[in-house]
Order: structure tokens, then sequence, then C-alpha cells
């Protein structure tokens, strides 16, 4: 499908809590760490030296890995999950918004990684060879993951409404 050195959608999971993203994510594009000494390797090694730019999902717990952030990382898209609106919010106020590329709940990570993947995939499948085998796998694990968000923002939409109070009459 890819290339073998397309390993550019990292996430970072210390507590060991997504582990249903392994399976759940294209493992040719993205890898999991728990270690973070291992998962800053990976970028520091691995990622500047890609031609497609590095996506980051890291947690709030762990903002010291970027706080120094090389020069040479800066085409590296940082996301960071938090446990909860409260962290949002003091990141926000004590770094601003420009310390990441967005900064989200952990609750959205898969929608979030998901989303980051199909532009990836869509870059993928629009490098390889036109009618090749290859570019149509790319192609349709795109398609598999476009449709996995769009069931994913249903039923978000779903929820959103049968929490809405109903007013009587």
């Amino acid at each position: 499908m890819a290339t073998p050195n397309t390993r550019v959608l990292t996430l970072l999971d210390p507590d060991n809590k997504h582990d249903w993203c392994d399976t759940q994510f294209n493992n040719k594009i993205f890898i999991r760490f728990i270690d973070s000494h291992l998962c800053h390797n990976h970028i520091c090694t691995y990622i500047i030296n890609q031609e497609m730019d590095g996506h980051f999902f890291f947690p709030d717990t762990q903002l010291e890995l970027i706080m120094h952030w090389p020069p040479e990382h800066s085409d590296t898209r940082k996301y960071i999950y938090c446990r909860d609106q409260t962290s949002i919010k003091s990141i926000r106020e004590t770094y601003g918004r420009c310390i990441a590329h967005k900064i989200f709940p952990a609750d959205d990570l898969a929608f979030e990684i998901g989303h980051v993947q199909v532009a990836l995939l869509r870059l993928l499948a629009k490098q390889a060879p036109e009618e090749s085998p290859q570019r149509d796998e790319i192609a349709s694990k795109a398609i598999e993951e476009l449709e996995c968000l769009s069931h994913m923002l249903k039923q978000m939409m779903t929820d959103q409404i049968s929490e809405q109070p109903v007013e009587h009459n």
C-alpha cells in the first residue's frame, strides 16, 4: 500500500488507554507509543526524513515533549488531547492556541486521528501511480475511514439531539 517508511501519524499513549487505535488505524501510516522516549526518538529521527508532514497526537500530561521543539520539527503538526475542558482552557490560557494545531477532548481522539488519516491517505493516493492496485487500495482505505467518520458524526448528532430537553406546552 504505502511505502514502508510512511508512519507519519504518531500517537503517544503513556497510560496505554488507546490500544484500540492499533487496529482501527492504518499501520502503514499510524504508530502508537506508550514510552515517551521511544516516541520522541521516532519523531526526531524518523518523521523529519519524510516527504509528508508528521502529525503528533499526545496527551495534555506530556506538554514538556514539545516545549523546546527544534526548528526542524516545525512541519510536524501537534495535536493535544485533554482529559477535560478545564485542561483545554488551562493550556489555551497558559500557552495560547499556537502551541498546537488542535487542542481537543480525549473523547474525540478517534475522530481527530481518523480525520488526519483520511487526509494522509488522500495524499498517498495522489502520489501512487495512476490506475495502480496500490492507488486503488489506498483510496478504498480512505473511503472506509470517511464512512467511519460519517457514522461518528451521525452518532454525535443523535446523542446531542437526545440530550436536549423536551419543551412542554
